[in-house]
């Protein structure tokens, strides 16, 4: 079949790419006009029918939010203030039993806020929670201390440089034991002793804090996995 070249008129074959007389390439693109069946308003896809997976919506998956959320520490603190304040009482009054008391109140209280909230703890969030919950132990017993002592400075004061003085007497070199004696009966040394004595409580119930925080944190995050 042929037709004739829009440039010159020549008949050209339909297969032919080129028009042997002038060149011009002989390229037709088809419209919706050359086709009758088809209806310019027509998409090019047809409509899947209702009930197909092209128009079904996939279902909503229940995404936890709650382990990438931030700690709630108002929440936090309603639960561990009172666990703080009975910590820090038994530690002024009998200091073994504060510390067992610490550790059970820091998984306690861990445990307990990630029951009243949505999501999942993890190490991280524990070692927070519990350091916060150690801190304020501490906070109540150094009110604590600072309150019992203040009643009768020069009584407290007395008996503890004995009990120190029976403490450093036990050491085998006399020249410590006099370096020693002279430091704590001086104000400025007895205050150095008592302070770091508190700094070393501090230490000690951050770290146990920590400690037992993170093993909460990790039980929980293993509980949520499972």
């Amino acid at each position: 079949m042929q037709r004739a070249c829009y440039r010159c008129a020549v008949q050209v074959e339909d297969q032919v790419p080129f028009c042997p007389a002038c060149g011009a390439p002989q390229i037709r693109v088809s419209s919706p006009q050359d086709s009758p069946s088809a209806a310019p308003d027509q998409p090019v896809t047809p409509q899947f029918d209702p009930g197909t997976p092209g128009s079904i919506e996939p279902p909503a998956v229940p995404v936890a939010l709650g382990a990438g959320r931030a700690i709630q520490w108002k929440h936090f603190l309603r639960i561990v203030l009172p666990l703080a304040f009975v910590n820090g009482l038994a530690t002024l009054f009998q200091p073994g039993l504060g510390f067992l008391f610490l550790l059970i109140s820091v998984f306690f209280g861990v445990s307990l806020y990630r029951r009243n909230q949505k999501g999942s703890l993890n190490t991280s969030k524990g070692i927070r929670l519990g350091a916060v919950l150690a801190l304020l132990s501490f906070g109540f017993f150094l009110a604590f201390f600072v309150f019992n002592v203040s009643r009768d400075f020069s009584a407290y004061r007395q008996q503890s440089v004995h009990d120190m003085q029976e403490y450093f007497s036990h050491h085998p070199n006399p020249a410590v034991q006099e370096k020693l004696t002279e430091l704590i009966t001086n104000n400025r040394g007895f205050l150095l002793f008592l302070a770091i004595g508190h700094f070393m409580i501090l230490v000690f119930f951050v770290i146990s804090g920590t400690l037992v925080g993170m093993a909460a944190g990790a039980l929980s995050g293993r509980r949520d996995r499972s």
